[in-house]
């Protein structure tokens, strides 16, 4: 057999197989996915031009359009969801996971995925200069890791199960002093 039979009878199992979506058709989203890119963008930017009120929640409404473009209705609950995402994520994934099937649910995580690229976008500063000074035990912590590896004191297993301990303190440190982050 060719190479290029081969290889068109290997993109046929995996990209053609309908029952088996590994990725979105194509790269190119259909038209119900930009539409619903479209209403997001443009109800993201009437929710940050309005002014600050006490009766205007932002966060709410930005939750609940979340909601209704992932959902179909902005009054929809996902058990152990609350705002901000960060760390519940994988609830949501997992509630779109079991609501779509495999195609649909491709779409629904590129619509997710690029509402978090949008929000970042919306809300650069999340850091302040006050927030990016750490304690020094954190830079104490992370030479002695650095050091142990070199000089064969712990193992690469060792040395990247304490580096993941540093990193979740540090997050830790940063959710305590209010740095949003996304």
């Amino acid at each position: 057999m060719s190479t290029n039979k081969t290889i068109q009878k290997f993109s046929e199992s995996i990209l053609i197989n309908t029952d088996k979506y590994i990725y979105p058709d194509n790269t190119i989203p259909p038209v119900w996915v930009q539409d619903k890119l479209n209403k997001f963008t443009e109800s993201v930017n009437n929710i940050s031009r309005q002014p600050n009120d006490i009766k205007v929640n932002k966060n709410t409404k930005n939750i609940e359009l979340i909601m209704e473009i992932l959902f179909d209705n902005k009054n929809y609950k996902i058990p152990k969801v609350v705002y901000p995402f960060g760390k519940n994520i994988k609830y949501i994934i997992k509630e779109l996971s079991n609501k779509y099937n495999d195609r649909t649910f491709m779409w629904y995580y590129y619509i997710l995925y690029y509402i978090g690229f949008y929000f970042s976008t919306i809300k650069p500063s999340a850091f302040t200069p006050e927030s990016l000074e750490l304690p020094k035990e954190f830079e104490t912590r992370k030479k002695q890791l650095i050091n142990d590896l070199k000089t064969k004191a712990i193992t690469e297993i060792k040395f990247q199960s304490e580096i993941t301990k540093l990193t979740n303190d540090v997050v830790n440190f940063l959710e305590k002093q209010k740095v949003p982050l996304m």
